[in-house]
């Protein structure tokens, strides 16, 4: 279908050159329909005599055409394959999985008139950073519990496509797997649970007696963590302008200091937080999923 509504667009605009009775780009046809093209379909002696015409701009069209057509058949329009098997939305998501939504970052280091420097927190957001307490532990637990959900087959059998990897591993049922079946979920989870470990490993005394992991992995751990958000910043690569403040600070110092301030509160376009998080919940309740775990601080 794809491949179809590609071409039926190249095909639009090659006609449209030089018959205005042929629909445009400007009044596209329906995804799932091909009748707007089809009622519409010149005769082979006008086909013949437009392939055939001086007219450069046909002409050019004409190739760009028969390359594409060209290029399909020699790939075997393995499209989908090269699209993230969650790329499309969910069965059980009632809106789109990539829905766009604008958004201004908050908790932004700002100055005052004096040259202090200070948090601009807002107490009526969820907060995720800050002095240990149970309340942000809880804010966490929220965003990040339960992101491993069971896949279905044909996620299965594409994710074992990847020669590069082991095939994947069936986990068996306990306390924390509902059913057994292979797991796995979306990157951004594991990312934030990543940022999580390195929040939580600034408060070593407080949340030492409830890491899950023996002191001898937890460097290895970090550093992973580390470098997993570095690639993941640069994957997404968010270009949103942050701009740069002169600041005369305030400090201890008995020498004076200018801070270079980013002012990170610009808006920001991005996928929605919300619909992601209702999808992995949906199918974590359709399909299964790995508990979460919360251990006490």
């Amino acid at each position: 279908m794809h491949r179809l509504n590609l071409l039926q667009r190249v095909w639009v605009a090659f006609y449209n050159q030089s018959d205005p009775a042929y629909v445009g780009l400007e009044h596209e046809p329906d995804a799932e329909s091909d009748e707007d093209i089809a009622t519409q379909k010149p005769s082979r002696s006008t086909l013949l005599m437009r392939a055939i015409s001086p007219n450069a701009w046909s002409f050019t069209t004409l190739v760009l055409l028969t390359m594409l057509i060209g290029n399909f058949s020699q790939c075997g329009c393995d499209c989908e394959d090269s699209i993230s098997i969650w790329a499309m939305p969910d069965s059980d998501m009632p809106e789109p999985l990539f829905r766009l939504e604008k958004r201004r970052f908050t908790n932004a280091v700002r100055d005052d008139s004096n040259g202090n420097l200070y948090s601009s927190i807002n107490p009526d957001e969820l907060q995720y950073a800050g002095l240990p307490s149970p309340k942000i532990d809880k804010n966490w637990n929220e965003l990040i519990g339960g992101r491993y959900f069971r896949l279905e087959d044909s996620e299965v059998s594409l994710l074992n496509q990847d020669s590069e990897l082991p095939a994947l591993t069936k986990m068996h049922s306990n306390e924390r797997i509902t059913k057994e079946g292979f797991y796995g979920g979306p990157d951004v989870l594991h990312s934030l649970h990543c940022l999580n470990a390195v929040r939580k490993h600034l408060d070593m005394d407080y949340y030492a007696d409830s890491m899950a992991l023996p002191p001898e992995y937890r460097r290895i751990h970090i550093d992973h963590c580390v470098d997993h958000l570095r690639q993941a910043l640069l994957c997404h690569g968010d270009l949103t302008p942050v701009t740069m403040k002169p600041v005369a600070a305030n400090t201890s110092l008995p020498f004076p200091v200018t801070f270079y301030l980013g002012q990170t509160e610009r808006e920001h376009t991005c996928r929605s937080t919300e619909a992601i998080r209702n999808w992995v919940t949906a199918r974590g309740q359709r399909t299964g999923r790995i508990e979460p775990h919360h251990p006490n601080p």
